[in-house]
């Protein structure tokens, strides 16, 4: 009985670690490019399904967080610092020199 048990369990593990395809990735891109859908998707394959499509998942919402915290730290030195005042005297004189023709 517990052969059988293991059996089911091996069966269930290579149903699930089959390969993604060229087509499934293909479509799982499409969803992606759907807004709010995206972030949804993204979750939920965090959890359910192949074992490379949740690492896939799971290494890109590290890499967002990653992405995000060195943003913040950078927007936050950026700040502090007093640059965004130079940067906003800049942008007004690039702006204005610019010809405006309608």
């Amino acid at each position: 009985m517990n052969e059988n048990i293991s059996q089911d369990a091996g069966t269930q593990k290579e149903k699930v670690d089959r390969p993604v395809s060229v087509a499934q990735w293909l479509g799982l891109w499409a969803l992606l490019m759907i807004p709010v859908v995206n972030i949804i998707v993204a979750i939920v394959f965090c959890f359910i399904g192949n074992d490379s499509r949740k690492n896939y998942f799971k290494a890109m919402w590290i890499a967002l967080a990653i992405a995000s915290a060195v943003l913040a730290i950078g927007a936050m030195i950026f700040y502090f610092s007093g640059g965004y005042e130079e940067f906003i005297l800049w942008l007004r004189q690039v702006v204005h020199e610019i010809p405006l023709r309608f």
